[in-house]
């Protein structure tokens, strides 16, 4: 995978990790950072003890740098196996493009991968459990996916819950986002979820009817 120069594949085992998680979230004054990344598949567990950041979160300190290409990405790729969910306990922050002392370049994505196992059974589908507070900052992005040997199906699957608050200063989907998909932030289930939808063919020519009635009706106005 070419995401960046620092990438963590988890295919299996057990990691735990004391101090939190920072992916991206370095300083380097008015440098150009590193893309990080964290996969997570198979039968794995991963547990992290403090907060969790993707991105870099500024500096509002003495240093006031304003470093580009400081990205972080964590990757749920499929479901959970004979693993376990994620679990963080402490808060999650995912930076934006639009984050204090931060360039357009740089920003936190989560990315959810939905597999053959996924789709036969959503609960299956690995995910992260936050103990602690979720922000997303405006222009933190969301890249839900299915695995490339699976076939789209309409659902819907949790990539993360939380208990403590939720804030949400807007979180968007990835613009590489195949169509048909959607999520929701549920400040009272406390959840994040993904939803996919297959048009079904007769909505599809209904949509192709319309759209051909209105531009016949534009026609004849033109005409008259």
């Amino acid at each position: 995978r070419s995401y960046g120069a620092w990438l963590f594949d988890q295919s299996g085992g057990t990691a735990t990790i004391g101090g939190g998680l920072s992916l991206g979230n370095f300083y380097r004054l008015n440098s150009t950072g590193q893309p990080m990344e964290w996969i997570i598949s198979g039968n794995s567990a991963l547990s992290v003890t403090g907060n969790v950041t993707l991105g870099w979160a500024g500096d509002s300190g003495a240093h006031l740098g304003t470093g580009s290409n400081q990205q972080g990405r964590f990757t749920l790729k499929g479901s959970r196996g004979t693993g376990s969910d994620v679990t963080v306990t402490g808060n999650w922050r995912q930076t934006g493009s639009l984050t204090p002392n931060t360039s357009t370049d740089t920003y936190g994505t989560l990315e959810g991968v939905i597999d053959a196992a996924a789709i036969a059974t959503a609960a299956d589908m690995r995910k992260i459990v936050v103990t602690g507070n979720v922000t997303f900052d405006n222009g933190s992005l969301l890249l839900p996916e299915f695995d490339p040997l699976a076939t789209p199906t309409s659902g819907t699957w949790t990539l993360m819950t939380w208990t403590g608050s939720l804030t949400n200063n807007g979180l968007t989907l990835d613009p590489t986002t195949a169509p048909g998909w959607s999520f929701n932030l549920d400040s009272i289930n406390k959840d994040l979820t993904v939803t996919y939808s297959v048009p079904e063919p007769a909505s599809m020519l209904l949509m192709l009817s319309a759209g051909g009635l209105a531009l016949l009706a534009r026609r004849r106005r033109r005409a008259v």
